[in-house]
This record gives C-alpha cells, sequence and structure tokens, in this order.
C-alpha cells in the first residue's frame, strides 16, 4: 500500500505551511523508549526535483528535517514506508487501454467502459471490488510511478534504508490500493499496529510525503488503533486540493484537518521535540 498510497494529483501541489488552517500545540515534548517515528514514502517516485512520476514540486526541502528528527530517535524506534508498484497496477495508467490519468468510477466498469491493458495484473471484477471499497466508488489512477523496475521506489538519496529498523513496502498486490501505512483500502491490516505494539509504542511520530494525504491517513489510522499520535508538520510537504464550491469539497488539507481533529492527532514542529538525554 499489499497496500498503496496515492498522492491524489500533481496539480496545485505546494508545500505545507504548517500556520495554515489546522490546529497546532505549542508544547515541548521530550521524546521516550516508547515513542516511534514513522518517516512515509520520502521516496523518489513524490520528488519533482528528481524526476518522480508523481513529484511534489518542494519535497526535496523537507529532507534537512527530516534527518534532524531522526537523530532524536534510536535506530529501533525508526520506520520507514516505501510505495512499490508493480507493472499492472490497478493505480497506474499503462494498466488501462484509450484513457488518460483520472478518475474511474464504479458506474464505468459496470458499463463496460473502462478497458484493460495486457499489462494489467488484476480483472475487471477485482477493479469493481476495489471501487466498492472506496469513498465515493472511484479511484485515481495516475501516470506510472513508484514502480518496482524504476528508481522511483527508492529512498531520497539523503536517507538510507539501513537507518531504520523496519521498512515496510506498500502497493505491491496488484488489485489493492490503499492510503494508509496501517491497512489497505479493503481493511486488509499491515501487522503496523501490531509490530509497534509488540515494541511497547504508546506515540506516533510521523512525517513524510504527504500530509493531506499519506501521511495524514497513516496517522488517523494510528489513532484508531489506539496510539497518541503527533505529525511533524515542517517535515511534511501537502498536495493541497483545492476546494470545490460544486460538490462542497473543502480542499484536501482542510478535509484533512478535519479528520485529524475528530481523532486527536496533534500536529507540532520539529523544534518542540526534545532528546531523552537521560
Amino acid at each position: 500500500m499489499g497496500s498503496i498510497c496515492r498522492v491524489l494529483t500533481t496539480r496545485q501541489i505546494l508545500p505545507l505551511n504548517p500556520g495554515d488552517a489546522m490546529e497546532t500545540t505549542d508544547e515541548i515534548i521530550t521524546l521516550t523508549g516508547s515513542d516511534a517515528l514513522i518517516v512515509i514514502d520520502t521516496q523518489i517516485a513524490f520528488m519533482a526535483k528528481l524526476g518522480g512520476g508523481l513529484g511534489i514540486p518542494f519535497a526535496h526541502t523537507i529532507i534537512p528535517t527530516i534527518l534532524q528528527v531522526m537523530r532524536l530517535f534510536r535506530r529501533r524506534q525508526r520506520i520507514a514506508t516505501l510505495d512499490m508498484h508493480p507493472l499492472g497496477h490497478i493505480s497506474r495508467l499503462s494498466s488501462y487501454l484509450y484513457r488518460t490519468s483520472g478518475e474511474i468510477h464504479l458506474k464505468q466498469v459496470l458499463a463496460n467502459k473502462i478497458w484493460l491493458s495486457p499489462k494489467a495484473q488484476f480483472t475487471l471484477a477485482q477493479l469493481a471490488e476495489e471501487l466498492r471499497q472506496l469513498p465515493g466508488n472511484k479511484l485515481y489512477v495516475w501516470n506510472d510511478h513508484a514502480g518496482v523496475e524504476t528508481e522511483e521506489c527508492q529512498m531520497h538519496p539523503a536517507l538510507s534504508k539501513n537507518a531504520f529498523w523496519f521498512v515496510l513496502l506498500k502497493g505491491v498486490c496488484p488489485w489493492v490500493d490503499s492510503f494508509s501505512a496501517f491497512r489497505d483500502n479493503r481493511w486488509h491490516s499491515t501487522y503496523l499496529a501490531h509490530l509497534l505494539k509488540s515494541m511497547g509504542v504508546k506515540r506516533v511520530f510521523l512525517m513524510g510525503l504527504a500530509y493531506d494525504f499519506c501521511v495524514g491517513f497513516s496517522a488517523e489510522d494510528a489513532a484508531k488503533e489506539g496510539f497518541e499520535v503527533y505529525i511533524i508538520t515542517d517535515a511534511t510537504a501537502s498536495v493541497d486540493l483545492p476546494a470545490n464550491d460544486d460538490t462542497g469539497y473543502p480542499g484536501s488539507v482542510a478535509a484533512m484537518n478535519a479528520r485529524l481533529d475528530d481523532w486527536g492527532v496533534k500536529r507540532v514542529l520539529s523544534s518542540q521535540l526534545r532528546a531523552n538525554t537521560r
């Protein structure tokens, strides 16, 4: 995510201003051994400067902050996720014929208006079942990105897998999509929550890409699992989909902020974190 984390558009992609349109806390937080850091999808696929297929223009600017925060946590407390899609994945444009990137709706599949390419590793029946699990019975199909056959599934060059105790590979199952690191869209667990609880983790800190989708949905699911959850906002970047007055959609940042508020997820700055020196 198998599960996937999707960045839902490449239009209007902006860095998140942590002071805008969100509730933040100004408390100083001393980290402990029962904390975990999850770095979400900080990889070439979502770095415009590195030519990523779904590149966020300013995503590379959060890397120094990510490295700074990582130094506050021991290696055994650090977990990363990587988006990795096989050729023929449900989210890849090359899996379909006669269409451009954009929404696919369940009613189109049921009306036989969607055609799969020979590369597709899923059937129309599996596509329909996936769409039934999604809000509005629709999903976005994007230009190929994070392909396992490319460098896009690799971390930003400044990061190393060896810096993490565990790396969760998401999006490997060809016919299942997902937003969260904790589960896919069919509510199949990635067992990340079980792993964290087995480590004695009580608080979870998240950063990476993107705040209003992958990071945010992962934070929401962490809260649902009973963890105290923080997002380090200056170590994220936001897709920032605009509001749509016709549909009542408030915009992706506002929509995510509301979800996070409902689940008590706190947003903080990296400068508020303190290493435990004892």
